[in-house]
């Protein structure tokens, strides 16, 4: 079926992410059928299988040519371009604006005051000018943060997780600081440049293996956290929740909403990262992520799943569906029982990536991207829902409608009633 005319069935619709009703998505005045003939892509300027930089709001540290965009060229010694929203964001912005000013004392006063001050402020005694160009919240304490130093006509801007110490709700000090150098260059007059070659010297470990495997099985998985190597990392980057149930002993566990809104910068750039997820399919969407950052990144073939039932190493349980054997965590709605029960006051959450939503959903309904929302924005979205709710979780793959599960047992433990999930959101306004 092909409900907008435009050359594309409903299902290849929601395969590429388009509005099955609408035959023009990205507004470029082509059908989207005849933008997949040719080639392009029918959400966003540009080729199918380009990269899209703006799907998700989270991720915006760019390493190389891509961050070397906006680099201020005024003669201002502190800028700041970040909205400051909160007490974190207006303490790092007068950290920086103190550094900036030479206020270095100050700026010592605050920092983690890992060295002595006559260090620290040979750190930035060349320093003629800072830009904090944007800001991410990410938990309570940690802001991931792009930001610029200039030292006479040179620059270098970096990507900085930093870590505050609060006194209640108030930071008092920089408790870490990580960084990663995004790109270098110089200004002369307007005109900027930037060097690759240092980039690629910054992120040699990632150069020397960049045609590593994405994927690795899992008796090569086994044989290397059997070994004594230390040159990897095993990286969690389930929900909470599915943590909650089992984990690899010894991994590190970052939610993929948290690694996009910048704690990617706490991974090391000289070790091999490798994935767990569920099942696979999320762990190749870190994985291919962790890469565009300069990361060498390997996902577990089948994730935790396959892994477990490998006889692979495990603390605590794995199965997710055999936790939540209710009938409730198996339905799936018809479009007719949705709409029947939507008329009897059931509210829908959308659990799809936010880019979808925006492209179009079901009025009425309540996006709770769980995958795509950082930790400090999980309570806020899911507050959008009103109290003691009676639900409906709707989905379009394989991927978000197990999101679409999981958002459920998360509504649960927030009061409201889960009743199933509806994976056909395209037929609902024929």
């Amino acid at each position: 079926m092909d409900s907008d005319g435009d050359g594309l069935t409903d299902s290849e619709e929601i395969n590429y992410g388009t509005d099955p009703n609408n035959p023009d998505t990205d507004g470029d005045f082509y059908k989207d059928g005849d933008e997949v003939k040719n080639g392009y892509n029918p959400n966003d300027p540009g080729k199918l299988g380009e990269k899209s930089v703006s799907k998700d709001e989270n991720d915006l540290l760019n390493i190389g040519a891509e961050s070397n965009k906006n680099i201020d060229t005024s003669d201002e010694k502190f800028v700041s371009n970040v909205n400051l929203t909160d007490n974190s964001s207006r303490f790092i912005s007068e950290y920086y604006e103190n550094i900036a000013n030479g206020n270095l004392e100050r700026a010592y006063e605050m920092s983690k005051k890992s060295v002595d001050f006559n260090t620290f402020k040979s750190w930035y005694l060349k320093t003629t000018k800072i830009t904090l160009d944007k800001l991410v919240r990410i938990d309570d304490k940690k802001s991931s943060i792009e930001l610029t130093l200039y030292e006479g006509e040179s620059f270098t801007r970096y990507g900085v997780l930093m870590t505050l110490i609060l006194q209640g709700s108030m930071p008092v000090r920089v408790e870490k600081s990580e960084v990663k150098v995004l790109v270098q260059g110089l200004v002369e007059g307007q005109n900027v440049s930037s060097s690759e070659k240092t980039i690629s010297q910054e992120y040699s470990f990632f150069t020397d293996n960049e045609n590593k495997s994405i994927v690795i099985s899992n008796q090569d998985f086994k044989n290397i956290t059997d070994s004594q190597r230390n040159d990897y990392i095993v990286l969690d980057a389930r929900e909470d929740i599915e943590y909650e149930n089992g984990y690899f002993p010894g991994s590190l566990h970052i939610r993929f909403a948290d690694l996009k809104a910048g704690r990617w910068i706490e991974l090391p750039k000289d070790k091999f990262i490798y994935v767990i997820c569920w099942s696979g399919i999320r762990g190749k969407e870190v994985a291919e992520f962790l890469k565009t950052k300069k990361i060498v990144a390997s996902y577990l073939e089948s994730g935790a799943s396959g892994w477990v039932e490998f006889g692979g190493k495990w603390i605590g349980g794995i199965k997710f569906g055999e936790k939540y054997t209710d009938s409730r965590y198996q339905i799936v709605f018809s479009t007719e029982d949705v709409k029947n029960k939507v008329k009897d006051g059931v509210i829908l959450v959308d659990t799809r990536e936010p880019y979808k939503f925006k492209q179009w959903h079901i009025s009425g309904s309540f996006n709770i991207p769980i995958m795509y929302t950082p930790t400090i924005d999980l309570e806020k979205t899911f507050n959008q829902v009103p109290a003691t709710s009676r639900i409906i979780t709707v989905c379009d793959g394989y991927v978000n409608c197990f999101d679409a599960k999981i958002t459920g047992v998360e509504l649960e433990r927030r009061g409201h009633q889960f009743l199933g999930r509806y994976n056909k959101p395209w037929e609902y306004e024929k």
